[in-house]
């Protein structure tokens, strides 16, 4: 079996029913999700999709995990309109692509992905508390802490917007055994600073993915979510 391929795709792996391709990314953890299906290639609608939806996308791509890129951060596809329901990716049960209402071009765009940069909350020792923990952000394979000088209130509701909470506010991380859970760090993700509206952590302006140091009197970010 033959299919065609755009020569614009910066990856691509064969599902069960349909091709699915990144295209009109940097590099090949990132892009907008397109689908060749019943021969033809079309982009998939941004229709109550998210970092939930982008995760799986991402895992059956290969991947550990990804976030939702936002709205028209890759530019705007062509072709057919695709609508995905992931639970369908996830189950094998279902077709998990459709055409979409011939007579809607998708107006809230198209559906993007990251499959880098996910968040997880990692706990503070002798706190019991599942929605307070230090930020930690995968980066081309490793879990990297995000440094606390400058974190605030801002950039604390973005990430746990992005971990699936409502909102959230900085917690001050006192706590001097915090390696305890986040291990030996060799490097951080510095300079993070946010307006408080991104949807993703990686949005908001990083001076450095993996800086080798945070100064002697910082300690992980830590958040308290809601």
């Amino acid at each position: 079996m033959t299919l065609a391929l755009k020569s614009n795709s910066s990856f691509r792996r064969l599902f069960a029913e349909a091709l699915v391709a990144l295209a009109g990314g940097k590099n090949s953890v990132e892009g907008r999700v397109e689908v060749f299906y019943k021969g033809q290639w079309g982009s998939v609608c941004q229709r109550s999709m998210g970092h939930k939806e982008a995760s799986v996308v991402c895992r059956h791509l290969g991947y550990t995990g990804g976030i939702w890129a936002g709205d028209k951060t890759f530019g705007r596809g062509s072709g057919r309109q695709w609508l995905m329901n992931v639970t369908c990716i996830s189950s094998q049960q279902c077709p998990y692509v459709a055409d979409a209402n011939s007579t809607v071009d998708c107006p809230d765009g198209h559906f993007a992905v990251i499959c880098d940069h996910m968040l997880k909350m990692t706990p503070l020792p002798g706190l019991n508390d599942v929605n307070t923990g230090m930020v930690t952000l995968s980066h081309q394979g490793r879990w990297l802490p995000v440094c606390g000088l400058g974190w605030s209130g801002y950039e604390a509701r973005v990430a746990c917007k992005q971990l699936g909470f409502r909102d959230g506010r900085e917690f001050e991380n006192t706590n001097t055994n915090w390696r305890q859970t986040v291990g030996d760090v060799s490097a951080w993700v510095s300079g993070v600073s946010c307006s408080g509206d991104e949807i993703r952590l990686d949005a908001c302006k990083v001076k450095d993915f993996q800086a080798s140091e945070c100064p002697e009197s910082s300690r992980p970010a830590a958040v308290r979510c809601q």
